[in-house]
């Protein structure tokens, strides 16, 4: 049975998501992924909603473009 929280989502994403390093994959891609599986994994409950994309931005110490363009992907996707 898979649990389902409301912790934010900072919390959630920074515990595999790395900024650093040597990734080939954009950081906006790897985002997106996380997010995606917090979705398809129900760590998020249905109807929650996303941390506005400057404040995402802030804490995870990254562009709001590379936010926006995770959120924007999502919504392409029909998660969001």
């Amino acid at each position: 049975m898979t649990r389902r929280t409301d912790a934010p989502l900072i919390d959630l994403v920074t515990a595999s998501l790395t900024t650093g390093g040597a990734s080939e994959t954009p950081l906006y891609h790897r985002l997106r992924d996380q997010v995606r599986g917090l979705i398809l994994h129900e760590h998020l409950s249905p109807g929650a909603r996303l941390p506005a994309s400057r404040v995402l931005a802030r804490d995870l110490g990254v562009s709001r473009t590379t936010v926006e363009l995770a959120y924007d992907e999502l919504v392409a996707e029909g998660f969001v």
